[in-house]
């Protein structure tokens, strides 16, 4: 990535630069170890490449699945802008029903 680099990845509200999207894997994989995204299929289109990818993670206890895009934009190879896009709301809600299926389990 670019220093100056801008990239939109919810749950950030505002694009960040190369520290901000560093910090926020480091967090990420805090969290959920287990994380894991597998690139599906990619395009280039101009100057930019799409990427679908897939996530496999576990949490309390439960394997999720879902699936994503990214848009990387790219200047001397290197990341200069992306966004990426998935279903917040769905992947919101599969987290929380497997925290409260953990939470009504004795």
């Amino acid at each position: 990535m670019h220093a100056d680099t801008r990239n939109l990845i919810p749950p950030m509200v505002a694009p960040g630069n190369r520290e901000e999207v560093v910090k926020h894997f480091r967090d990420l994989l805090q969290r959920v170890p287990d994380f894991r995204l597998a690139v599906v299929r990619w395009a280039p289109v101009g100057d930019a490449v799409l990427l679908e990818w897939e996530v496999n993670v576990s949490v309390a206890g439960k394997p999720l699945c879902w699936r994503g895009v990214d848009r990387v934009s790219l200047r001397d190879g290197k990341t200069y802008e992306g966004q990426v896009y998935w279903d917040t709301r769905r992947v919101a809600e599969m987290i929380a029903q497997a925290v409260a299926l953990q939470a009504s389990t004795p």
